[in-house]
């Protein structure tokens, strides 16, 4: 089977998430990741014409980060762009071709940005690749054993995010997937299609375990996040309803935030996956 994440673009700030970031590059070499892109962005927030002696620095730490990469094995390119972060990224994105993108949550400079207003969003709405958002100082040592956990609402939005949901959970003991019930009270999609849909899951992820859940969306699944220990999270980019968008919205801020551990946001379908029929795995 072709690698999930065979290629990787990793939006480098030279802040102290730094760790974090490397510290996970050398753990998903085991879901096959073997090309790395470490990208640079100087924000005209920080300078408005960035001349050769800032692009020349840029370049020298960045291929300082990618030297002790290259020695785990990886092929590792660099690239130092300047204009606004979230579009500067996706544009690499899709230039490169990468099969996901790695951000830290926090720090200074661009990933603290990424995580203010809405550029991150927007780099979600405009990647057409999945998004990995590192927490800082995530030293993955976790107790439980090994855990992924998809947030889903069961529509077609969401359908890529279920699809690579299935396709990690070969590298987790556990898997679990929920549904926060009261964020679909407005949609067509009743409680018991909800069921109904976690059920069909069930029957193409071995072992899965699935929850409804009521109560605010974003505190049921914090809530859920607490009890499941998951090493990750994933979500749909998108939600029910092409005006509401959820999944780009309040709820997925707040998972975003406060989730302690890795949350990964997918599109529908991330670019170089066929076209399925259906929702979710069907």
């Amino acid at each position: 089977m072709q690698s999930l994440f065979e290629h990787v673009l990793v939006g480098v700030d030279f802040s102290p998430a730094w760790p974090s970031l490397e510290r996970r590059l050398a753990r998903l070499r085991a879901l096959g990741v073997r090309r790395l892109t470490l990208v640079h962005v100087i924000s005209p927030r920080d300078i408005a014409r960035p001349g050769e002696t800032q692009l020349a620095k840029a370049r020298q730490l960045l291929d300082k980060q990618a030297a002790a990469l290259a020695e785990m094995g990886m092929e590792v390119s660099c690239d130092v762009s300047s204009g606004a972060p979230s579009e500067q990224l996706a544009r690499l994105s899709a230039h490169h071709r990468t099969d996901l993108v790695l951000l830290g949550r926090q720090g200074h400079g661009l990933i603290h940005r990424l995580l203010l207003g809405s550029t991150a969003q927007n780099l979600a709405r405009l990647t057409p690749c999945p998004l990995w958002l590192e927490p800082l100082g995530n030293a993955m040592e976790r107790q439980a054993p090994p855990t992924i956990m998809l947030a889903t609402d069961g529509s077609r939005a969401a359908a890529g995010a279920e699809r690579c949901f299935a396709r990690l959970c070969e590298h987790f003991d556990r898997r679990v997937a929920i549904i926060a019930t009261r964020s679909l009270k407005d949609d067509a999609f009743s409680v018991g299609q909800a069921r109904y849909h976690l059920e069909h899951l069930a029957r193409h992820v071995a072992k899965l375990d699935f929850e409804l859940v009521d109560g605010d969306p974003a505190e049921a699944l914090l809530s859920r996040l607490d009890a499941w220990q998951p090493e990750l999270l994933v979500l749909g980019q998108r939600g029910h309803g092409a005006v509401r968008e959820r999944l780009l919205g309040s709820t997925a801020q707040v998972l975003v935030d406060k989730a302690p551990c890795p949350v990964l946001l997918v599109p529908a379908q991330p670019h170089g996956e066929a076209a399925a029929d259906g929702v979710g795995l069907a």
